[in-house]
């Protein structure tokens, strides 16, 4: 004889099923995660059991972390590029500087041309900074028969003096830039930076021999030789930067003539403002 309950029988006193209830874990067994998005606050229903959304499973470090070592690390890559850049076009230049500033610039492409501009004027800001008024000091000196060549270094006026030295060359850079179309040209703004960086260059260069000759030859000769590579510092910034508006800028012969000194007269304005500015 089967027994039936009847479920809406006030009499039925069978057995019955309890609602159901949380879940206790064992003892040492952790908690899952819950069934979905009511599983309650800061869990996320996505989330792998075990595993740190922040911590990249390739590398094993912080997701945040890894972004800044890979903008870094472009960085840094961006930076050796632009170097080794600037070192094919040094080779060009120290040949023929005259006439090798346009074979570089074509050489270099128009995408990696600000970072050998780049380049190129730091080596130029430092080598000037360093001299500091070494060089006017001494040629003045060696033409007078002077010997007074010391001077003492302080770390604060040097950078203060990368920086003038730095919106110098950005200033002949901008003035190419800008005067090119007046004068019948042409020029992109990394074109006008690179023939700016490069035409001082030789200056820097000069600048930073003649630091070194200075520290270590106080007399006469040192002098006269400071002296001389501050001419050729100098004619070698006029006869770049003359060949730059030429053969990148393509004003023609005629006009670059009057052109050259016009961007110089740009660029020791702005020297002239940011000495002022910084001083």
């Amino acid at each position: 004889m089967s027994q039936n309950h009847n479920e809406n029988d006030p009499q039925n006193t069978g057995p019955t099923t309890p609602p159901p209830g949380p879940v206790t874990p064992a003892p040492g067994v952790p908690p899952g995660p819950g069934p979905g998005p009511g599983a309650g606050p800061g869990v996320d229903p996505g989330a792998t059991p075990g595993v740190d959304p922040a911590v990249d499973p390739v590398t094993g470090q912080r997701t945040q972390d890894s972004a800044y070592a890979r903008h870094a690390q472009a960085a840094a890559d961006r930076a050796r590029e632009a170097a080794q850049d600037a070192l094919t076009a040094s080779r060009r230049l120290f040949t023929n500087p005259a006439a090798g500033i346009g074979e570089a610039h074509v050489s270099i492409g128009q995408q990696r041309i600000l970072g050998v501009a780049i380049v190129f004027a730091l080596v130029a800001a430092i080598g000037m900074a360093l001299a500091g008024s070494l060089l006017l000091r001494a040629f003045m000196g060696a033409m007078m028969g002077g010997f007074a060549m010391a001077g003492s270094f302080h770390f604060g006026v040097f950078l203060k003096n990368v920086l003038i030295h730095l919106l110098t060359i950005g200033g002949a850079g901008i003035g190419v830039w800008l005067l090119a179309p007046v004068f019948g040209g042409r020029s992109t703004l990394q074109s006008g930076l690179f023939v700016g960086a490069t035409a001082f260059l030789p200056l820097g260069l000069a600048a930073l021999a003649a630091a070194i000759i200075g520290s270590i030859l106080g007399n006469r000769l040192g002098m006269i030789l400071i002296g001389l590579l501050m001419i050729f510092g100098l004619c070698y910034l006029v006869m770049v930067l003359n060949a730059g508006l030429r053969q990148i800028a393509m004003v023609d012969e005629r006009r670059a003539a009057l052109a050259t000194p016009t961007v110089l007269s740009v660029a020791a304005i702005v020297s002239w403002l940011a000495g002022w500015l910084l001083n």
